[in-house]
């Protein structure tokens, strides 16, 4: 699926679309900090996003996922968590997370096993 309607709270409807690899490479540390901040729980760490700015990400990147981004001015603080699920869910964020905390994993198992080697 590479669209998906939220209603917000305001009762309007809009469509949270999946990025374009232009909009992924013209954005590419939001999307990096997205993917960071919602899988950093997953890896065991803490928020990669100081708190001045975690809000100015997630706005960009709202705004960057609606089919109108001219909307993004109906969206409250209560409408990031559905929108934030729609953003993860159509840009396929999930496996890519999993793909990326898998390589992490073994990067690391690989890393002990060249420093402590089996006698």
């Amino acid at each position: 699926m590479h669209t998906q309607p939220v209603t917000l709270t305001c009762g309007v409807t809009v469509t949270v679309t999946a990025w374009r690899l232009a909009d992924i490479a013209a954005h590419a540390a939001d999307f990096h900090a997205v993917v960071d901040a919602i899988s950093a729980p997953l890896r065991g760490l803490p928020a990669p996003l100081p708190p001045q700015d975690t809000l100015p990400v997630l706005a960009r990147v709202v705004r960057l996922s609606l089919t109108r981004p001219e909307d993004a001015h109906l969206v409250r603080a209560c409408d990031l968590p559905p929108l934030l699920a729609a953003v993860w869910e159509v840009n396929g964020l999930g496996a890519l997370a999993k793909k990326s905390l898998a390589l992490q994993l073994r990067a690391q198992h690989d890393q002990k096993t060249v420093s402590h080697p089996s006698p």
